[in-house]
């Protein structure tokens, strides 16, 4: 997890003193989403982040670990939309976004329970992953993963275009540099 710290640095002020949060913003929060949705996909997929888990935590404890994996990632999914929707830039890939939410809400509420059962077994309840359609619910947010980041990466929320930048200035305070610096 990320710690809990001031994001704010001197590079977040402008030359004219105004607070600039844009890269403390998609540093500290879209990207920390990211980072956890990334994870969380991981753990959905194996039940376990570490290779050596596998080998020592039982079937049933990897289903329940799946399945809150494959709840959260969706959620983590919806952040990522809601803390990003009101700097895109196009409206066309706002609108897209909201219709992404809503059909990760539609999931969230209808699929979810079909990729699961719970079955008695004597006195205890043991949850069992229906993996036909867990597998198919999985893909489809993998999917919408993948194709999230464009238009977040379109309003330069992942990668930013440094339009200002100047190969031959560059090239030259590089060489610069090596020269006076050893």
């Amino acid at each position: 997890m990320v710690k809990r710290e001031s994001y704010i640095q001197e590079k977040d002020f402008t030359e004219t003193g105004n607070w600039n949060v844009a890269r403390s913003y998609s540093e500290g929060i879209i990207w920390r989403y990211i980072q956890e949705a990334t994870e969380l996909e991981s753990i959905a997929e194996d039940g376990c982040i570490e290779f050596v888990e596998e080998f020592t935590t039982s079937k049933e404890m990897k289903d329940k670990v799946r399945l809150l994996a494959l709840k959260r990632f969706i959620k983590r999914l919806i952040k990522i939309i809601d803390v990003c929707h009101f700097a895109i830039k196009n409206p066309k890939d706002r609108k897209e976004l909201l219709e992404t939410r809503e059909y990760l809400e539609k999931l969230r509420k209808k699929a979810i329970p079909k990729v699961h059962r719970i079955k008695k077994h004597y006195d205890e309840s043991v949850l069992k992953i229906n993996e036909k359609p867990f597998s198919f619910l999985l893909e489809e947010l993998k999917k919408t993963f993948r194709e999230l980041k464009f238009p977040l990466n379109r309003s330069d929320l992942i990668y930013r275009k440094n339009e200002n930048f100047n190969a031959k200035k560059y090239k030259k305070k590089l060489k610069e540099r090596i020269i006076n610096v050893g």
